[in-house]
């Protein structure tokens, strides 16, 4: 077991000077210094399918791509682990003991030990190697360990985490580091807004219904109030959930924007093909 691989709950602060090595090869290849990245996401629920990181990769989508600053208290959103139940049945294993001050009512709500479970690194050691055989994890594993790891998740071509590390590099980048921002849509069922400076314009639509919901179809090019009859995108970047052999299954497909759908859970990002000049929108 390699001895930098230890707890990733390390909290984003400035006030943090210690830097765990970085000669992991897993740590390494994600770009984790061990106190936190770029942004903050939604853990995947217990209730999920492990390879459905919708509701993440929408998460990640809004956070990495508004402006401000961007923090992500655990380091285990980056592969999208889901959270392992903890129930008053099984109180033995639970180390958040403050939830237990909250009573049977709202013991489920309060408890945080769910988020904390131990990092998933691969599925061919012990405690998925986050400790050795003889060392037992400071909380239990999650059931999706075997699944659901940095290993597997790094040998896909497409995943949770290399979402992650595709994200924070567009967010290095103009516009989304500097430039301007505007609200689109902000609905109970979707979230949009664009990102722009000089020549480059970027659109980011989300939808937020779980599971079930119809999908969403939205006229962009009419919302934009752009000065072209037809309004186009590329695919910069989409959530995991979103299907390949759709029109916005992978990056750099062209779509027109006349007619955007969006399943539940789904996210986008895209650069218009065109000039801000030509967005009204982003002139009011």
């Amino acid at each position: 077991m390699d001895s930098n691989r230890r707890s990733m709950r390390h909290l984003e602060s400035k006030s943090d000077s210690s830097r765990p090595p970085t000669n992991d090869p897993f740590r390494a290849s994600t770009g984790d210094s061990g106190r936190g990245s770029m942004m903050t996401s939604e853990r995947t629920p217990t209730s999920d399918n492990i390879t459905d990181h919708g509701a993440s990769s929408s998460s990640y989508s809004r956070n990495t791509s508004l402006g401000g600053d961007a923090h992500e208290n655990y380091d285990l959103d980056k592969p999208g682990m889901c959270d392992r139940p903890f129930t008053l049945a099984n109180s033995d294993e639970i180390v958040d003991i403050t939830a237990f001050n909250y009573g049977e009512k709202y013991f489920d709500k309060m408890i945080r030990d769910r988020q904390r479970t131990p990092m998933q690194w691969t599925s061919q050691e012990a405690n998925a190697g986050f400790t050795s055989s003889t060392v037992k994890p400071f909380l239990p594993l999650s059931d999706t360990w075997h699944e659901l790891n940095v290993e597997q998740q790094q040998n896909a071509l497409r995943s949770h985490l290399k979402l992650f590390q595709q994200l924070v590099k567009l967010r290095q980048q103009a516009p989304f580091y500097g430039g301007y921002q505007k609200k689109v849509i902000a609905t109970k069922e979707l979230y949009a807004f664009i990102r722009w400076l000089d020549t480059n314009i970027y659109l980011i639509v989300i939808n937020i219904n779980k599971k079930g919901h119809d999908p969403i179809i939205n006229d962009f090019t009419k919302l934009l109030k752009c000065q072209n009859k037809e309004l186009f995108g590329e695919v910069i970047a989409r959530s995991c959930n979103i299907l390949d052999d759709s029109l916005i299954g992978k990056e750099g497909n062209q779509i027109n924007l006349n007619n955007l759908i969006l399943q539940s859970s789904e996210a986008i990002v895209l650069k218009l093909l065109t000039y801000p000049s030509n967005i009204l929108f982003c002139q009011q």
